[in-house]
């Protein structure tokens, strides 16, 4: 007997994604509009408002752009 793997998800909304890094979505877009390594919001053909993000790059990016404390 095979087992379902559960599906993890290919993107998150920047809504989601704001309210799972407990931050507003506003802030958000600073970050995706910054010169150096902007948060890669993505949008899809013809919208221009709710971005998404693929998760796999959401990842590399939150590993360059995050800390772990340990200070606290």
């Amino acid at each position: 007997m095979t087992t379902a793997a559960a599906m993890q998800p290919v993107c998150i909304t920047t809504t989601a994604l704001a309210e799972q890094l407990g931050t507003r979505r506003d802030k958000l877009m600073v970050y995706a509009r910054r010169a150096d390594d902007p948060l890669p919001v993505r949008y899809l053909s013809g919208k221009k408002r709710y971005g998404f993000v693929v998760v796999a790059e959401l990842m590399d990016w939150l590993e360059r752009n995050s800390e772990v404390r340990s200070d606290w």
